[in-house]
């Protein structure tokens, strides 16, 4: 797990083998992946509420919503990333996080194994692990910079006068000194 952040300081949440769409899942974790996680938590709550859609930029022939391009409601997959992500929370809170400053670092959807169905049913379940990793992250605060005017700093260049004296080339001094 390269470049994930280490057990002190971020919290993790898992979801294995999840009964729902993994290209669901893959558009539900491009449209939250690096916000704020409280925020992720609300827009996940409004699309479950069908107020925003969770924007889907791959795959054909999928409606445009209103404000946005191609979207859709996944509904059964939101509310378990919902899950995870609040568990992800309850995680970091029992490692003594500011709740505010958790921002979602790294969340993925895989493909999980899947297993054939019992009796005489025909086919396979769909089934998606969902990994969630959520650190705390600080604004960067403004440091004021003394900012001192160039006036303050003018040095003042004198030019001193040369001191030595430059002769003239001429024939004869150039010979002489051969």
């Amino acid at each position: 797990m390269a470049n994930y952040p280490s057990e002190q300081e971020g919290a993790r949440a898992f979801g294995r083998y999840l009964p729902i769409s993994t290209k669901h899942s893959v558009a539900i974790c491009n449209s939250i992946r690096y916000k704020p996680l409280l925020r992720a938590e609300r827009f996940l709550q409004e699309v479950l509420d069908e107020k925003k859609a969770v924007p889907f930029t791959r795959g054909r022939s999928t409606p445009h919503k209103p404000g946005m391009g191609p979207g859709r409601y996944p509904l059964k997959a939101t509310g378990m990333i919902l899950n995870i992500l609040q568990s992800a929370r309850k995680n970091a809170l029992s490692k003594n996080m500011n709740e505010k400053d958790l921002k979602i670092v790294h969340i993925s959807a895989h493909k999980a194994a899947r297993p054939m169905k019992y009796g005489r049913v025909r086919g396979r379940s769909k089934k998606t692990h969902v990994y969630v990793i959520v650190s705390e992250y600080k604004k960067k605060e403004n440091t004021e910079k003394k900012v001192e005017s160039k006036i303050d700093h003018k040095v003042e260049h004198k030019v001193e006068p040369k001191t030595h004296v430059v002769k003239k080339w001429s024939k004869e001094n150039s010979l002489n000194k051969k």
